[in-house]
């Protein structure tokens, strides 16, 4: 954004698994935005940055074809549910020895 350059901002990922064992050592916190930004700041003051992450703009269709796919399979196989779900209320009444003899 145009409105940060003035702060030379600089972007980091975490990976999620060191932040989440880091909160680990805060048992009496509760689970929101809030406090998960609170954690993961008082980790950034511990310090040992990560790499500083870079956007390869290279790789950018193939992450959106990979959450497509991803996606694609959630959807077909909620509706698979779905439809074995209404199927089990149709046909329920159906004796379940050689049902298809």
């Amino acid at each position: 954004d145009t409105r940060l350059t003035p702060y030379n901002c600089q972007v980091y990922s975490f990976n999620p698994k060191v932040v989440a064992n880091f909160k680990k050592a805060y048992p009496d916190l509760p689970k929101n935005d809030w406090t998960d930004a609170w954690v993961i700041a008082d980790r950034l003051r511990f310090g040992r940055l990560p790499e500083n992450s870079q956007v390869d703009f290279r790789y950018l269709p193939l992450q959106r074809l990979t959450r497509l796919r991803y996606h694609l399979m959630q959807t077909i196989s909620r509706e698979k549910n779905y439809f074995l779900t209404n199927l089990f209320l149709k046909f329920n009444t159906l004796q379940q020895n050689e049902v298809f003899s």
